[in-house]
């Protein structure tokens, strides 16, 4: 297949690029000079543009004779960031755009943080309805906003595919925020469960859904053991030959240096203030997702991730 996938420059796309090329595909992508330089990026595209798809003419260039869209890139919006976002706006003009240039399939990646940050279920299953105002937190309800799009659009024969992932890591970016000497610094308590999931194990979903999945597959890739937040933590490190004392950081700390991030900027005559409600709710969420519709849909199986837990 010739593959248009955008994102390549971050975690998931590189994942991504060297799965489809394994899969004997052509991969093509959309670089911006803002965020990557010429050197950063690796061999695994067939070929790259540079620029922005929400240029006009960069987007009918990047998707003449493609076959397939895999659309992993997002940007980072504030919370009083108008509606649609830019996320919204660039999704929506890439998906009418490849309805009109007879691509066959598409594949979204979102995330499990659709479902909200807290849940009464004891594993929460695709069909769960979604709240369109993400708890109020702006990444979730993008991410809903464009799944809802792609799924009241008028497609034609193109089919699409949803990927609900947990938070992505892999053998080099580990779920750690930061390591000081032998301490695993994180934020929360540490004790909740987390549905980290290794960025190849993704990668390896959607590569099966492009193959044969059916038309408007969502599919939670999530580990078969969501493990305590700290565990995580140790196991990675011991992965990569380390042995490190988890130390997490509770909330209302995070929210005091926040607060002073905020008056420091102030007194600088900047403008904003340090926000970090999501960042706090997404490492304390609860919650448990079942992975049996990717499992019996797909044959997929968490293999990457499975193996830090053997």
């Amino acid at each position: 297949m010739n593959v248009l996938l955008t994102g390549y420059a971050g975690l998931l796309g590189r994942h991504l690029a060297r799965a489809l090329k394994r899969n004997g595909d052509s991969v093509k992508v959309v670089l911006h000079q803002r965020t990557v330089t010429r050197e950063d990026f690796t061999n695994e595209a067939d070929e790259v543009l540079w620029g922005s798809l929400e240029d006009h003419r960069i987007l009918k260039r990047a998707l003449a004779n493609i076959d397939v869209v895999v659309h992993s890139a997002w940007r980072f919006s504030n919370q009083q960031a108008a509606r649609p976002t830019s996320n919204e706006s660039v999704t929506e003009m890439l998906f009418r755009e490849s309805v009109r240039c007879g691509v066959r399939r598409f594949a979204f990646i979102s995330s499990v943080a659709v479902y909200g940050m807290k849940s009464d279920a004891p594993q929460v299953e695709e069909s769960v309805k979604l709240d369109p105002r993400g708890d109020g937190y702006i990444y979730p309800a993008e991410k809903v906003a464009v799944e809802q799009l792609l799924a009241g659009f008028d497609r034609g024969s193109m089919a699409y595919g949803v990927f609900r992932p947990g938070p992505i890591f892999d053998d080099f970016k580990s779920p750690i925020k930061k390591v000081l000497g032998s301490r695993a610094i994180g934020f929360g308590t540490g004790r909740n469960p987390m549905p980290y999931i290794h960025a190849a194990d993704v990668a390896d979903g959607v590569v099966r859904w492009l193959v044969n999945g059916p038309d408007g597959g969502i599919y939670n890739l999530t580990p078969a053991k969501c493990l305590p937040h700290r565990e995580w933590f140790v196991l990675w490190a011991r992965k990569k030959g380390k042995e490190l004392s988890p130390f997490f950081i509770r909330s209302w700390m995070m929210r005091l240096a926040a607060f002073g991030g905020t008056m420091a900027k102030r007194m600088l005559g900047k403008s904003g203030k340090v926000d970090v409600s999501y960042a706090l709710a997404a490492a304390s969420r609860s919650m448990l997702y079942s992975n049996g519709r990717a499992q019996r849909e797909l044959g997929w199986k968490p293999l990457h991730t499975d193996s830090y837990c053997e």
